[in-house]
């Protein structure tokens, strides 16, 4: 989406702004300020993100600094997703919807993690898919489970090198024993 924009600012000269805009069709302008109105919501949306990060490092202090945010940023690019009902219903090529900004899955045959993570935090499921700050916690809560269960390395060890973390990793993720 990005680049679509970029492309036809270029086009425009870096002088023009969408209003001035005489050479593109309205239905590349108008694409245009949709994707800066979306641009502008996920920043807003966005702007919290790290300071709950930095309170979930620090009750989960075993999780390797930076890890999180890069599930959060594989899984839906931090944005807080809050499936409907038709697209939790619909198969989406065999893969359950995500809840949050951690995407974390509701079982349909993959980890039941929203259940599981809310347990481990004690909330209710619903607020773990809702509330950002429940699931960036659950979340952590379910990775630092992982981590404390691999008993080859430490906590501490985890912390400082995340490739040790690995195979927390992958059964975090539903791979692995």
């Amino acid at each position: 989406l990005a680049f679509g924009s970029a492309m036809s600012a270029q086009s425009r000269g870096p002088s023009a702004s969408l209003g001035e805009a005489t050479d593109l069709p309205s239905a590349q302008v108008a694409f245009d300020r949709s994707v800066q109105a979306q641009e502008a919501r996920l920043q807003n949306e966005r702007q919290h993100y790290p300071t709950l990060f930095r309170a979930a490092y620090q009750r989960y202090p075993s999780i390797p600094a930076g890890t999180l945010e890069a599930i959060a940023y594989a899984q839906t690019r931090w944005h807080h997703v809050q499936p409907t009902a038709e697209e939790v219903s619909q198969d989406h090529a065999h893969m359950p919807q995500g809840w949050g900004v951690m995407g974390l899955y509701d079982g349909k045959g993959f980890a039941e993690q929203v259940n599981e993570g809310a347990a481990l935090i004690g909330k209710s499921p619903q607020q773990v898919k809702t509330d950002p700050w429940s699931n960036i916690l659950a979340a952590a809560a379910l990775l630092d489970r992982e981590l404390r269960a691999d008993k080859a390395i430490s906590a501490a060890s985890a912390a400082r090198d995340p490739a040790a973390a690995a195979q927390a990793l992958q059964r975090y993720a539903g791979f692995g024993d």
